[in-house]
C-alpha cells in the first residue's frame, strides 16, 4: 500500500497471527520498506514467529542500519535476540560457517540469551575472534554461567590462553 500507515497497521496485525503463512515473503520485504517505522515493525513482526531462516535477512538489515536510528537498531536486535532464543535454532546454527562481522552481531544480542547454547555460541566466537577487553569480559562472563559442565574445560583454556599476557582479564573476571 502506498500508505505508510496502512502497512505499519498490517504488520501490527501480522504480528499477533498465530502463523506467517504466506505473509511471510511481504513481512521480509518490508524489512526493506522506505520508511523506518515499517522496517521496525516487520522486525518485530519476525521476532514474534522467529524462524531461523529469518536471521539472514535480519543479519542484513543490521548492516545497513544509520547509526542515529536507534530505534531500528533496537527492533532489529531483539528481533535476532527472539529468533536465537530458541534453544534448537541456536544449536543448529553453525558459528564456523560466518564471518566475523556476523559474528560479532550475534554475540553481541546472544549475551541476553540464557541457555548453554549461547555459551556455545560465545566460546566457539571467542575461539575464532579477538575481542576488547571489556567485550571479552562480558563475553566470558556469560559464557561462565550457562556453560555445560562439558564445556568448562573450553572455557578455563579460552581464559588462559586469552589472559595470558595479561592478568588483568583473569582480575576483573574474578572481581564479580
Amino acid at each position: 500500500h502506498a500508505d505508510r500507515l496502512v502497512r505499519t497497521h498490517a504488520l501490527r496485525i501480522m504480528a499477533q497471527l498465530p502463523e506467517l503463512g504466506e505473509l511471510h515473503p511481504t513481512v521480509i520485504a518490508a524489512l526493506s520498506d522506505s520508511d523506518a517505522l515499517v522496517q521496525r515493525c516487520a522486525a518485530e513482526v519476525l521476532g514474534k514467529h522467529p524462524h531461523l531462516f529469518d536471521l539472514v535477512p535480519l543479519l542484513t538489515r543490521r548492516s545497513q542500519i544509520p547509526r542515529e536510528d536507534t530505534h531500528l537498531l533496537y527492533a532489529v536486535r531483539k528481533a535476532m535476540r527472539d529468533v536465537l532464543r530458541d534453544g534448537e535454532n541456536l544449536a543448529r546454527f553453525h558459528t564456523d560457517k560466518l564471518s566475523e562481522s556476523y559474528s560479532r552481531v550475534l554475540a553481541d544480542v546472544i549475551v541476553a540469551i540464557q541457555a548453554p547454547s549461547a555459551a556455545a555460541f560465545l566460546l566457539s566466537h571467542l575461539t575464532r575472534f579477538s575481542e576488547p577487553q571489556d567485550t571479552l569480559t562480558t563475553f566470558l562472563r556469560h559464557a561462565a554461567r550457562h556453560a555445560t559442565d562439558s564445556s568448562q574445560d573450553q572455557l578455563v583454556s579460552l581464559i588462559q590462553r586469552k589472559s595470558s599476557d595479561d592478568l588483568s582479564l583473569e582480575i576483573s573476571l574474578m572481581s564479580t
